[in-house]
């Protein structure tokens, strides 16, 4: 009895020392951030947070209807004169405590980025909790309509370009979405033109039944310069920045030629390089691009060699508009200057100053070669 009582005494002694979740708590009892939306008006910063609860999340993610009433989404509104002071304002009447450790999405309006662009970067790459490989976007267009909407099936956001702009853009590869981490790396190196891509609401393309269903999609890019320029440009106006995009997975061409439609592909497999080719005391460009084809839709019939001919004719036509384009900016939209920099640095640095202006003009791209093979053609026979 002595040493069953010793062992007792024993054993509650050792669980005395064990370590426990004191600290513990549930998720549904924390507001989990997952976009933040920045705006700057009247001399202070707005912030709109994105809350989604997980509970709805696994079970959209388990459920392709989603349910009838559809992902719970709450939005938060705080006002500072800093942008700290801004995010504490939402503390202020946050029923739970609010966790920013699964932030995935961040939007700068178009006026922060020109007010406070340079120290919104600035905080949000001091802050502990937001993580470098969160998805950045800026807006012209309002916060709250963006943060409200959600996705097909009524499916929470994170199923969405907001959330995830992979899947898209591995469909239909136009504006390439950038992570917070590589948008530092291009506005900390010299010389180099940032870019953030624009995102906005379509409100006409889907609907349900019996009301039109609002949509995320990108509309444009913001471009930085090294003289730190800022330049938002349209989606309309970039048709062909994809074609120098190394990381390119899928983009559309329709080959048309006086008014007559031939065929549509889409291209893949992209192989881009550029040579800088010093001329005294200028530099010319010569770029060379090849690209994979498949061909879903054949129109009219045309020999197989015109129609790979029309095709590299256009998207050689579209990559000249967009490079004209960003100089009427004054905007290296395809770093070409940058080459220069790896190629010979001491040059680089005398003809721009040392990045602080422009090397290119419109006659830097002297020699541009497109190449395009069509390997797949469906159900289509190739004409010879």
């Amino acid at each position: 009895m002595k040493r069953y009582l010793q062992l007792s005494m024993l054993l509650l002694i050792l669980a005395c020392t064990l370590s426990g979740c004191w600290n513990a708590s549930d998720i549904e009892h924390k507001g989990y951030v997952k976009a933040l939306g920045i705006d700057y008006q009247g001399g202070e910063f707005i912030v709109h947070a994105q809350l989604l609860k997980f509970s709805t999340i696994a079970k959209s993610d388990s459920s392709a209807s989603g349910g009838d009433s559809g992902p719970s989404i709450d939005l938060g509104k705080g006002h500072g004169k800093t942008l700290n002071l801004a995010t504490d304002d939402l503390y202020h009447t946050s029923q739970v405590t609010i966790a920013w450790g699964h932030l995935s999405s961040l939007i700068i309006s178009e006026q922060a980025m020109k007010a406070q662009g340079k120290h919104v970067i600035e905080m949000l790459n001091r802050y502990p909790e937001i993580r470098y490989n969160t998805w950045l976007y800026t807006t012209k267009e309002s916060m709250e309509d963006i943060l409200s909407t959600t996705s097909l099936f009524k499916l929470p956001p994170i199923f969405s370009i907001l959330h995830d702009p992979k899947p898209n853009y591995d469909q239909n590869s136009i504006l390439p979405p950038i992570l917070l981490f590589k948008y530092i790396a291009q506005y900390n190196e010299p010389g180099i033109t940032s870019y953030i891509p624009s995102i906005g609401v379509n409100k006409k393309q889907w609907k349900q039944p019996v009301k039109e269903m609002p949509l995320l999609m990108l509309k444009g890019a913001y471009f930085q310069s090294p003289t730190r320029k800022q330049v938002y440009i349209s989606r309309a106006k970039l048709a062909g920045f994809e074609w120098m995009h190394k990381e390119m997975k899928r983009a559309p061409l329709n080959v048309a030629r006086d008014g007559v439609e031939y065929s549509h592909l889409n291209l893949s497999d992209p192989k881009i390089k550029v040579k800088a080719v010093i001329q005294g005391d200028d530099v010319l460009f010569h770029i060379s691009t090849s690209y994979s084809g498949a061909m879903f839709e054949y129109n009219e019939p045309l020999p197989y060699h015109e129609m790979t001919q029309i095709a590299e004719d256009l998207v050689k036509k579209q990559i000249m508009n967009v490079y004209k384009e960003g100089l009427k900016h004054e905007i290296d939209i395809y770093n070409l200057g940058d080459v220069l920099r790896h190629d010979n640095l001491k040059l680089w640095k005398r003809l721009s100053d040392n990045g602080k202006k422009l090397i290119i003009h419109n006659k830097s791209i002297e020699k541009l070669e497109v190449k395009i093979s069509i390997p797949y053609n469906g159900k289509y026979k190739r004409q010879t």
